[in-house]
């Protein structure tokens, strides 16, 4: 099967399978480092917000109001209604340089929530937002989640992302097949959607402990009829998926260096 799929994809003979594979492995590292060197922790940041532009503690936040900030939204994605609890308590630290990050890269979706300092002060906490397709003719289709976490060896850390459906604009109830939740760091997904829904509600929950503080999470998406840029194909979706998560981490490293 796998011989089968390199001569499909990539026209090689069966007696080249391992050099293919190597290949792969090179090419999302090459893929990896090229990008590197073009983007950096601020040409990544089309739609970045600090904290308190999403959750002011006067007025409207930038997403929620009857005019959107066009960070809001990125092509045909729109992110709205946000809504935390993480202001709301009296034990919370200073948020003024924790962000909310909207991007797109190699056609998946980005929501990222990064922590300066990060994060130890147990909670949970949540967070939830609307995200929408307004194209008609798309439909979300695929789903992951990420997060770091540091010192994750030491003390638990946790973020787990739940999902519900909007049907002709009426929320509906979490569904819990598409649960995740990331432990001590790392990725879970991408799984599959199985309906056809162009507006999502995501509630993101993360509890921490001064020994294992998370530095972020990201919420990840997919849409159907999307389009992979570049060599991409070649690696597939899941591992567009990987690469993201790579260059994000790396991206995150250069940050706090």
């Amino acid at each position: 099967m796998l011989t089968f799929l390199l001569q499909r994809a990539r026209c090689f003979r069966p007696v080249l399978a391992r050099q293919s594979l190597a290949t792969k492995a090179l090419t999302t590292t090459a893929i990896i480092g090229a990008i590197s060197t073009v983007l950096s922790a601020g040409s990544a940041k089309a739609g970045l917000f600090n904290w308190g532009e999403i959750f002011p503690t006067v007025g409207v936040g930038a997403c929620n109001g009857a005019i959107l900030d066009a960070r809001c939204i990125k092509g045909d994605k729109v992110v709205s209604n946000f809504v935390t609890s993480y202001l709301l308590s009296p034990t919370t630290p200073v948020t003024t340089a924790t962000t909310i990050n909207f991007t797109e890269l190699f056609g998946i979706m980005d929501l990222n929530v990064t922590f300066l300092p990060d994060l130890s002060v147990n909670g949970p906490y949540f967070m939830t937002y609307d995200i929408e397709i307004t194209d008609p003719a798309k439909n979300f289709k695929e789903i992951a989640l990420d997060s770091i976490c540091v010192t994750a060896g030491i003390g638990p850390c946790s973020v787990t992302k739940e999902i519900a459906y909007y049907v002709n604009n009426v929320l509906q109830p979490i569904d819990p097949l598409l649960t995740q939740t990331s432990i001590n760091g790392g990725p879970v997904g991408p799984s599959a959607i199985g309906a056809t829904v162009r507006k999502i509600r995501i509630t993101d929950t993360w509890q921490t402990t001064p020994s294992g503080s998370l530095r972020s999470f990201s919420n990840n998406f997919t849409q159907t009829t999307n389009s992979v840029p570049g060599p991409l194909p070649l690696l597939g979706v899941g591992a567009a998926f990987a690469v993201s998560r790579r260059l994000r981490r790396r991206l995150h490293a250069d940050a706090k260096s």
